[in-house]
């Protein structure tokens, strides 16, 4: 009889540890968003943040492009009148750590990796999640787990 009760505390006790290594799909989301939004907290504004310009064309134009190459690992923001922005980290020129960009229609929350989506974001078009999961170098890599 005792080894039977300590038998059934030791599978007891295997399954409970078990659970302290895994996390559920929500939980390793929420991981990776802190993460992410921890990595800009504490970082100093961009010169010259935010830039405001009026150009009617989805480039930017080169005078503000100068400015943005000088932001390194500061959070600054640039918003067109009539083709969207951005707003969060930097680093070398390009869209780092976390940020959101949105081009009036479609509208990207998460993290970005030299310039691309980078780590867990959420892609919307019209406030309606159209992706959601892990990007790797701009593409959506999985999103099963989310």
């Amino acid at each position: 009889m005792l080894k039977k009760i300590g038998g059934f505390l030791l599978i007891c006790f295997f399954i409970f540890s078990a659970g302290l290594f895994f996390h559920t799909p929500q939980e390793e989301r929420d991981k990776l968003i802190k993460k992410q939004k921890d990595s800009i907290s504490g970082l100093p504004i961009c010169a010259g943040s935010p830039i405001p310009f009026f150009v009617d064309a989805p480039a930017i134009p080169d005078e503000i492009k100068v400015i943005i190459e000088k932001w390194d690992n500061c959070v600054g923001s640039y918003e067109a009148e009539f083709s969207g922005g951005y707003s969060g980290g930097w680093k070398s020129g390009k869209r780092h750590f976390y940020g959101v960009w949105s081009n009036g229609e479609d509208t990207y929350i998460g993290g970005y990796a030299d310039g691309l989506r980078q780590g867990y974001g959420r892609k919307l078009s019209f406030l309606d999640i159209q992706e959601e999961g892990y990007y790797e170098a701009g593409k959506l890599k999985s999103s099963w787990w989310f």
